[in-house]
């Protein structure tokens, strides 16, 4: 990207489709919301939902990887494991169901993982970093709460899909601004 004729070198060093994490993270958000106005009867619906949450991660995951990023390998090897999670789940969602606790706390695990290395990678002057820091512990606490819990009830999937959905909102929210805010070093 070049910089305009205006000579504004901050103005050409804006990352480009900067709006593609913003509207997926909007979308995310919309998502999670109706996911905890979800009815909690049905363990089958909810494989189904679950399923259409993994698939609809790994359409973003591939969205991803046309970003421009240091790990773009990464997005599709995601994409892969969301849509065969997803078909897993679509195919057999009811045999599956108490497995997809145990999943969605290995996803929560993962994501925090990914939140904690972004946060301690970005220097503590480039961004809100302790944002992505505080998800990360969210989603470390979720996660263990997730996998430890004794009661495998419907409800608690519920809960556990909506968090998830809402801390890749929010996550990707924040990734959108963080492509959008120019880096010190003009990347």
């Amino acid at each position: 990207m070049t910089p305009p004729a205006t000579g504004n070198p901050v103005a050409g060093a804006i990352r480009p489709a900067w709006w593609v994490p913003l509207v997926l993270g909007g979308a995310w958000l919309v998502f999670s919301l109706a996911v905890f106005q979800f009815d909690r009867a049905s363990a089958w619906a909810l494989s189904v939902v679950t399923g259409l949450t993994f698939i609809a991660m790994a359409l973003c995951e591939l969205a991803y990887s046309a970003l421009p990023s240091g790990a773009r390998w990464w997005h599709p090897v995601l994409a892969a494991a969301f849509f065969a999670l997803g078909l897993v789940a679509l195919v057999w969602p009811q045999p599956t169901f108490h497995a997809l606790i145990r999943i969605v706390a290995w996803f929560l695990l993962a994501k925090g993982s990914s939140d904690l290395v972004a946060a301690l990678a970005r220097p503590a002057g480039n961004g809100p970093w302790w944002l992505r820091l505080v998800l990360a512990a969210a989603a470390f606490g979720i996660a263990f709460w997730a996998a430890g819990s004794p009661a495998h009830s419907a409800a608690a999937l519920v809960l556990w899909v909506g968090l998830s959905a809402l801390l890749r909102g929010v996550s990707d929210i924040l990734l959108a601004f963080e492509l959008r805010t120019p880096s010190p070093r003009g990347l």
